[in-house]
Order: C-alpha cells, then structure tokens, then sequence
C-alpha cells in the first residue's frame, strides 16, 4: 500500500505530465514546483543526526541513476515537462500517441486522463464489470480504468447515462480527479 504522502507526491507528478496536454497554453506552467517522485523527500532533521544515523557518503564509483531514454521526438529536453513524461512512460502511467510522438500541445480526453489514473493505480480490477454510460464501447482501452473510476467514485460521468467519451477533459475536472483519487473528498 501506498502511503497518503507518497500517493499526493506522485499525484502532482501525475498533474505534471497532464498537463502537457490537457493545460496546454492555459496559463502558468508552474515550473519548479513538481517534486521529482524518484527522489525521497528531504524531511531529516539535520540538528537530531547522529555518527550512526548519517547517511553513508557516495562512493567515487557509484554508478548514477540512469535516464530513461526519450522516444518521443517532441518532448524537448530542458522543458519544464521533460522529465515529468520520461517518468510516466518508465511508470507506465502512458505511453504516448505513438512510439515516437508524446502528443505534446495535444489537449486530453476524460478516458485519456482516468487511464493515466488507473494505470498510476496499478490497473485495478473493478468489481463491476458492466457500466450504464451510453458512449461508452467495452471494447476501448479505457473500459476497465472507466469502470474503476466509477467504482471508486472518481468520476460519475457528465449525467447518469453519458461519461463524456471524446470530451477534453477540463482542467477542473482534472483536479477533482485528483482530489478524489486522493481521498480528500471523504
């Protein structure tokens, strides 16, 4: 299990990378500000150290952490989103559009963004296996983290009978996503 802080911090990575697309051109990009969830946060009490609770020093022949290789040719090293998507590819949070296009500009659908949840998740299974939305297919890649979603009450659709298949998913309901994938609505 995931502990809450650890979930909130990849969340926000998770919000880094949609917003590649789904936030493209709608406002600040907010650059700095994601905390790099392949780094544990810096929460040691400097003053509270002792000679054996010191971390050990690196050795001169540590190897580094690898970079994922980048695939796509339009995510730009330097970019503010660079990283974020290397991350959610290696995490298999996405894929992108293609073996060799993020999609980068391009804005998200609702599927789009609660499959990225779902596969964030670790691709839970749902109880459910049947949905009441009509522009729903059971045959799309999105069913399953759909019926998730529902089922844990991160979306309930635009009304009772229609999820919004096609629909770019606004940036509002982007953070709702997240609040409630978080728990924070109970």
């Amino acid at each position: 299990m995931i502990s809450k802080t650890v979930r909130r911090m990849l969340a926000v990575s998770l919000a880094a990378v949609m917003a590649v697309g789904a936030m493209a051109g709608c406002g600040s990009k907010d650059e700095g500000t994601t905390p790099d969830p392949t780094k544990a946060p810096d929460k040691v009490d400097e003053g509270n150290k002792t000679d054996d609770t010191k971390e050990p020093e690196a050795e001169a022949t540590a190897t580094p952490t690898p970079v994922p290789e980048n695939p796509f040719k339009d995510v730009v090293e330097g970019q503010y989103y660079y990283d974020p998507v290397l991350w959610a590819v290696e995490n298999k949070v996405t894929s992108g559009l293609n073996a060799t296009t993020f999609g980068v500009g391009n804005a998200c659908t609702r599927e789009q963004i609660v499959t990225f949840l779902w596969n964030f998740a670790g691709q839970p299974e749902a109880a459910q296996t049947e949905c009441a939305f009509t522009d729903v297919n059971p045959a799309h890649y999105y069913y399953k983290a759909m019926l998730w979603a529902v089922e844990n009450k991160i979306t309930s659709g635009l009304n009772a009978a229609t999820f919004g298949t096609g629909n770019a998913c606004t940036r509002e309901q982007i953070v709702t996503f997240l609040y409630r994938y978080n728990g924070l609505d109970k």
